[in-house]
This record gives structure tokens, sequence and C-alpha cells, in this order.
């Protein structure tokens, strides 16, 4: 399987690949790294302005992957990236990855549906809308992916309890429900989905730890998470 490695450079904010591929300052939306430690809001360090606001019982850890984090306790907790259509992810090539420690996948979702959320769209919509979006981690242990009801794309291997994994989900955009869409854990392509259905938008914020439809509340810490406009593999 082929490695996903990430490289952050301060100031041109490059992220270096395996394969010489290389995503540059304007393929990133966003990267949170965590490291305020006090306040409600976490810097975007792209330059996007993505600020996100910490909410519910949120708090800083010093606990990070590298240095700070985020720490959710699962009941409410989550971090909302503000409003910005460009977080809509919708007909676009896109990435979304985070450094993950959940410590329990035992929440509950709004639809009945156990798990932990890392990012999603939907939290605020009602019954089984095919719109928005989640990441997260299913009560089986595996990164779920969800954007149509019925369609649903997990990965192979599971995420653990208590330890670091690093998860990615990028997405190739070809319209007319042709997508696909790669599974990384830790930096190995775990599973590649295919006939991954269209973006449709929400009028919902991006956030990062909110319960949506299917997956609960995320518990654990969460460090460096990044949304970029192109599918890094």
């Amino acid at each position: 399987m082929k490695p996903l490695i990430f490289t952050f450079v301060v100031g041109c904010l490059v992220v270096a690949l395996t394969g010489n591929l290389v995503a540059a300052e304007e393929d990133v939306l966003l990267i949170y790294s965590f490291e305020e430690g006090k306040g409600e809001t976490t810097k975007d360090i792209s330059k996007n302005g993505n600020d996100g606001t910490l909410q519910g019982d949120a708090i800083w850890t010093k606990d990070g992957k590298f240095g700070g984090g985020i720490f959710l306790d699962g009941e409410g907790d989550f971090m909302d990236c503000g409003e910005n259509d460009e977080l809509q992810l919708v007909d676009t090539d896109f990435t979304l990855a985070a450094w993950v420690y959940p410590t329990a996948i035992s929440q509950q979702s709004f639809g009945g549906g156990i798990g932990g959320t890392i990012f999603q769209t939907i939290q605020n919509a009602g019954g089984l809308p095919n719109q928005g979006f989640l990441i997260g981690i299913r009560d089986t242990g595996l990164l779920w992916w969800w954007n149509a009801h019925n369609l649903d794309k997990f990965s192979v291997s599971q995420v653990p309890l208590n330890k670091w994994t690093h998860v990615v989900v990028a997405f190739k955009f070809k319209g007319g429900g042709d997508n696909t869409l790669d599974f990384y854990l830790n930096g190995d392509l775990d599973f590649a989905a295919t006939k991954v259905p269209d973006m449709k938008p929400t009028p919902t914020n991006m956030c990062v730890g909110h319960r949506s439809w299917c997956t609960g509340w995320f518990k654990g810490v969460i460090d460096e998470a990044r949304v970029y406009t192109k599918m890094l593999n």
C-alpha cells in the first residue's frame, strides 16, 4: 500500500507527500494546530480565516499528538469551523485529515447510530438527509464516511482506542455519482471506494467532533485537523 506522509513547512504552507505530490497554499482551506491553550478560538494558520470556536465543555490539552490539542468529553463538546461555503466541499476534490485519540466510541447519534464523529456538516439536519457529510468512527471501530443514505463507505482496518491514529479521507470529484474516496490510516492506503455520491450543500457549518445523524459526539483528543481542496494521494 502506498504511504501518505504529511510535512508542514512554516511560511509557505506546503504539504509534501510521497510521490512528490505537493499541496500548495492555494490548495489549503484550513489548518488547526490547537496550540492556543486558552480562550475559545483556535487560529486557522492557513491564512484563510476559518478560525474555529470551542463549544460546550471542550477544553485545551497539552496532550495532543504534537503539543496542544482539544479534548472532547463525548457529551456535547465540539469545534465550530465557522461560516464558509467553501467548507461545504461541493463539486471539488478535497482531503480531510486529523490525528485522533479516541477513548470511547459508544456515544449516541441523533438517529440511533453509535460512534464518534471527526468532521461533519449535517448535525442540524432531521430525518435521513441526503446532504452534507460525516467522517467518524463507527462502534465497530471502522472509519466511516457518509454523504448519502445507504451508500456508506468504511475502512477495512479499525481505528484503535487509547492510541493516536492519523486518519485521512481523500475525495476525487468526477460528478454524476462516479466519484472516488480513499481512506488512509497512519499513512497507508486502507481502502479505495468507488461510485461515491456527489456532495450536496447543507446550511450548517463544518464542525469537528459534533455528533451527526449517524455517529455520536467524539470522545478523546483531536490534533492537527486539516482540510485541502485537492485529493492528496
